[in-house]
């Protein structure tokens, strides 16, 4: 072997391991193990189904015609930052989160009167169980939302939220830094 940079893409006399070139730039920038390199790499191939299964089964719901004070109060016992509204078919057809919870404050909606119908973000934006993390955390961002319903053949399998795929990826990122630094 020449230690020459060809090896990356193909070794002439195949004496060391091929090295994908999308992981060549992190390695050279970070010094990071290729192997390690590796590991984050399958990481976040990971789905949405994978985070699903490590964490509690929760998924907090209620009706159209939920009042939004209950609504907030069913948030708050169940500590969470959003409801999913489902319709009488069992259907998801709106998500209620604590930014929907502020506007209905600046637009001094009445939270015992008004149903969450009309405040509730109708057609949520959700993926497919089997979506790896890296398009939901592209998806969230984009549609600046921090919550994520999750189906499986059009049917609401559970709710992936921002700190959910933090606290799902945070071991490979803690393991990356204790060897970077």
């Amino acid at each position: 072997c020449r230690q020459c940079k060809a090896c990356y893409h193909v070794c002439p006399v195949g004496a060391i391991k091929i090295w994908k070139k999308s992981l060549i730039s992190l390695y050279e920038r970070f010094e990071i193990p290729y192997e390690q390199l590796e590991h984050i790499e399958r990481s976040t191939k990971m789905t949405l189904k994978d985070v699903l299964e490590s964490k509690p089964s929760q998924m907090v719901t209620c009706t159209k015609d939920c009042k939004i004070s209950d609504a907030v109060t069913i948030m708050d016992g169940k500590n969470v930052g959003s409801i999913l509204v489902m319709d009488k078919d069992g259907q998801l057809v709106g998500i209620f989160t604590e930014r929907d919870i502020m506007h209905c404050f600046v637009k001094k909606i009445n939270f015992n009167e008004d149903s969450i119908a009309k405040v509730m973000s109708t057609e949520p934006v959700s993926l497919d169980g089997s979506s790896d993390i890296s398009v939901a955390i592209n998806v969230m961002s984009e549609h600046k939302i921090r919550h994520l319903p999750v189906v499986e053949n059009e049917k609401l399998i559970g709710m992936i939220s921002y700190r959910d795929l933090v606290s799902y990826l945070l071991p490979e990122v803690v393991y990356m830094a204790e060897d970077i630094y």
